[in-house]
């Protein structure tokens, strides 16, 4: 596998190569503080054929995932879908409707529930994604104010790692 170097750290020339071609059930968490953002990483998930959990901070996005489900469900036939350029490209992008999931708020990772035995993401997960492992093939942290380092500590002190199969 080709790497090269990014501010002095190996970085893979090709990600999607990483990912495991015959993975059947693969899951692309996005973990975002603008509620606008993640619209854009709807490409990504069609790259990688994955289930796309939106996890939003200190945010809802419910009614922004109702309208993007909606939008691949219509396609060209959404209303005024021509006069609105963010909504054309999410049309134009081939995610299943029931491939995009609202995930829980991601600020519950930080701070899970005492008792409960599963992490939130976990619970979301295993609810939408028939024949889960449990795995997360891609991860994307896009927040401001250092968050991002807690994030990561968090999903690798919950068990979540790469897949290897």
């Amino acid at each position: 596998m080709e790497t090269t170097v990014l501010r002095d750290l190996p970085f893979l020339e090709n990600s999607i190569s990483f990912i495991d071609p015959s993975k059947k059930n693969r899951i692309f968490v996005n973990i975002c503080d603008n509620p606008k953002r993640w619209k854009r990483d709807l490409i990504l998930g069609e790259k990688l054929f994955a289930d796309v959990f939106v996890c939003p901070v200190n945010h809802t996005i419910t009614e922004d995932i109702t309208d993007v489900k909606d939008i691949l469900v219509k396609r060209t036939g959404y209303p005024d879908i021509k006069e609105n350029p963010e909504k054309l490209e999410i049309a134009k992008t081939w995610v299943l409707a029931k491939k995009v999931h609202e995930g829980p708020n991601a600020l519950e990772f930080l701070n899970p529930k005492e008792n409960s035995m599963k992490t939130p993401l976990l619970e979301c997960i295993q609810s939408n994604v028939k024949d889960s492992d449990n795995t997360i093939q891609c991860l994307k942290i896009d927040v401001q104010d250092g968050l991002e380092r807690r994030f990561v500590y968090q999903f690798l002190d919950d068990g979540f790692r790469r897949s290897n199969d």
